[in-house]
């Protein structure tokens, strides 16, 4: 089943100044290593089961008066993000309407709650076959459809690495690595303890049932301090590890460590040397998982300042025997924030019982596109009362300047977003994976999207993928109701343009008990758009379409021109359309790429040579205010309405929404209220006499 034997530690101490900051550096390799495969850990456990226990619960808040004193940045190394007039400041409502995230083309559970731990720790990935989910209790295989394949209890994955001390995982993570296409996992072991340790573990192939290449590291030798909420990067030199220190006699932070991996030797199965890097001043410090295979650095960041709106980027460079950690700037937003909220915090249908809401550490970080991503929990308004948590996320280049910087926020219901998680694909396509929570549902799963051609800095309103089934309040022998602590959101290597996001919710049953929901978000690699020259056309005459999306090589471009002519009538050039016949002309166009179709519809109104009159913003004869509209606005003429009008409203294909007759009123105004119009655009049409006045209308509530 395994094999496992144990090393010395040789170590050595160096301790390097930079500029406002003092690291030591210490260099060392495993305490113990073995072999393990997970399926025959599966089949071991599957008829041995591990008897129950209840996990402890670690003060993990991080509060701001109990993190390290960082120093005053220099004011040149402060990067505030650069807003030109038509951007908007983050949170505020954007002028562009944007559709709800889609809907996923798959979810299905993961994993369940026995009883033992709180929170799960939701984390886990994918890759071509499997779903591999890491949580308190168990690792999870299944595949991509969701069926189980095997599991083994945390515990008993690292078995053979906790013989001195038996079970005590904690805090796990694990990533696909699909440059080296290997799985990496992490965890904590032992918490507040003096022996405390870290494990990290390598698929010897990309198949995660089958060998582990495992390893232990002690994290304080003298037993002075224990690590907590291990984050996890790796590029091609490295795997970086890093945790927040705590004193096992005070109990206080004592700055953050990094270890820095050598990924071949691990990856052989030869052993774990590492850099051990001490900081003193951070906290939280969370590594990138880097995509970009040319990137010989690893970039960290964490929050420098709420109150200021800032973090900090690092970056390892060097050799990898000898890494050598730097900071590099200071990523700053007009958005400030504070730090947590007090105790539970985030309400729940149907009890007065509040649910955690974390703090505002950064916990997901991706390099792509040679651009760093971040996500993280902000709690609003700030100066003010806190009133909400919601989702900060970044954009940031790798000299430290803020390129995107927006927010997941509902001021007005509130709603609460927290343990949020980021993932990018190969176009800047951006999903944000988190918990949704309100006082009007129980705690919920859900992602946010960001699409490359959406206006700078916005998301897309949030999808519940996973509706909680009831409400959620266990608390074992502590005081807090936890939630997270973070969560799961990755990029599918299949295809390197889909999105998965891995969440927490709640079942109907048992009573006060968590489970886990995966869910698969397909994105189009094409996007199909165009535009008109003109929303009328005469009969017989010409109305130029000009292709607005982005069609890849290889991609099948589909115009239907609602029974008109087009010229060429194929392909992403200019369409010159004719049309034989007036009234109304649905225009669909598709372009379909990888089993993928995206589709944009418009409408053209074809006018005969009498009889019909358009209506437009600029005529002085109508108006329609305000325009967009929530449904409800006025019909305002340039002179006395003294004859009965009547008002319809269709959709893009031609069904009728509202109708209604307004008789005479000998007044310039038509008040027009409708009721359940969902947002998007609309045809009006107004009778007077015979004669018939149309515009295009867009309703946004």
């Amino acid at each position: 089943m395994f094999k496992f034997h144990f090393c010395l530690l040789g170590t050595a101490i160096l301790t390097i100044a930079t500029p406002g900051f003092s690291q030591t550096y210490t260099t060392g390799r495993e305490a113990a290593k073995a072999d393990v495969n997970f399926t025959e850990l599966a089949n071991y456990y599957k008829a041995h089961p591990k008897p129950f226990y209840l996990k402890p619960l670690f003060n993990e808040d991080g509060d701001e008066d109990e993190r390290p004193e960082q120093p005053e940045p220099d004011p040149a190394f402060v990067h505030l993000i650069q807003r030109n007039a038509a951007r908007v400041t983050p949170g505020s409502s954007y002028p562009a309407f944007l559709p709800v995230s889609p809907a996923p083309v798959d979810s299905f559970q993961s994993t369940e709650s026995d009883g033992s731990a709180i929170p799960p720790d939701t984390h886990g990935e994918v890759d071509s076959n499997y779903c591999v989910t890491a949580i308190n209790t168990v690792v999870h295989i299944q595949t991509r459809n969701g069926i189980n394949v095997s599991d083994v209890p945390i515990d008993g994955f690292w078995s053979s690495l906790l013989a001195a001390h038996g079970d005590g995982c904690f805090d796990p993570r694990v990533h696909y690595d699909p440059n080296y296409n290997r799985w990496i996992m992490v965890c904590d072991v032992y918490g507040q303890t003096t022996y405390s340790q870290i494990n990290i573990a390598v698929s010897a192939t990309g198949n995660p049932t089958g060998t582990w290449h495992m390893y232990s590291v002690i994290v304080d030798p003298t037993g002075a301090n224990w690590l907590d909420f291990p984050c996890v990067g790796f590029n091609g030199k490295w795997i970086t590890v890093t945790g927040n220190l705590f004193s096992n006699s005070s109990g206080n932070d004592v700055g953050a460590v990094v270890y820095v991996f050598n990924y071949a030797d691990i990856m052989a199965g030869t052993g774990a040397p590492y850099t051990k890097i001490s900081e003193t001043s951070s906290f939280t410090l969370c590594p990138a998982q880097t995509y970009d295979t040319y990137e010989q650095s690893m970039f960290l960041l964490e929050v420098n300042s709420s109150g200021s709106g800032k973090l900090q980027l690092w970056k390892l460079t060097g050799p990898v025997g000898s890494p050598v950690i730097a900071s590099v700037g200071y990523p700053a937003t007009t958005q400030h924030w504070h730090n947590g909220g007090s105790g539970d915090f985030a309400p729940q249908l149907g009890t007065t019982n509040k649910v955690q809401a974390g703090d505002d550490r950064i916990t997901s970080v991706t390099q792509r596109n040679n651009y760093l991503w971040c996500a993280h929990t902000v709690f609003l308004p700030d100066p003010g009362s806190v009133n909400r948590c919601s989702v900060m996320w970044w954009q940031i280049d790798t000299l430290a300047n803020p390129v995107q910087n927006g927010l997941i926020d509902d001021a007005t219901t509130p709603s609460f977003f927290d343990y949020a998680s980021i993932t990018v694909n190969r176009n800047n396509d951006v999903l944000v994976g988190h918990a949704y929570l309100s006082a009007n549902m129980y705690p919920s799963a859900a992602y946010s999207l960001h699409m490359h051609y959406d206006t700078s800095d916005s998301m897309r309103p949030s999808f519940i993928f996973r509706h909680g089934q009831a409400n959620y309040y266990l608390i074992f022998a502590g005081t807090q109701n936890r939630w997270g602590d973070y969560s799961a959101s990755c990029l599918d290597p299949i295809n390197n343009t889909d999105f998965w996001t891995i969440q927490e919710s709640v079942p109907l049953s048992p009573t006060n008990y968590w489970d886990t929901w995966w869910a698969h978000i397909q994105i189009c690699p094409g996007s199909a758009s165009f535009t008109k020259s003109g929303d009328s056309v005469v009969k017989d005459g010409n109305d130029t379409l000009t292709f607005s999306g982005s069609a890849p090589a290889g991609a099948t471009v589909t115009w239907n021109f609602g029974g008109g002519t087009g010229t060429p009538g194929t392909g992403t050039g200019a369409q010159n359309v004719k049309w034989t016949t007036g009234g109304w002309k649905v225009i669909t166009l598709s372009v379909t790429d990888s089993g993928c179709t995206s589709t944009f519809t418009d409408s053209v109104f074809v006018k005969s040579a009498t009889g019909l009159n358009e209506l437009t913003a600029a005529s002085g004869d109508f108006k329609v205010i305000p325009n967009p509209n929530d449904g409800s606005f006025n019909i305002v003429s340039g002179w006395l309405l003294n004859r009965a009008a009547g008002v319809k409203i269709t959709d893009m294909l031609g069904k009728v929404v509202y109708s209604n007759q307004f008789d005479a009123a000998n007044t310039n105004t038509i008040p027009v209220k409708t009721d359940g119009l969902a947002n998007g655009n609309y045809i009006l049409s107004l009778d007077i006499s015979g004669t018939t006045y149309t515009t295009k209308i867009t309703v946004e509530r």
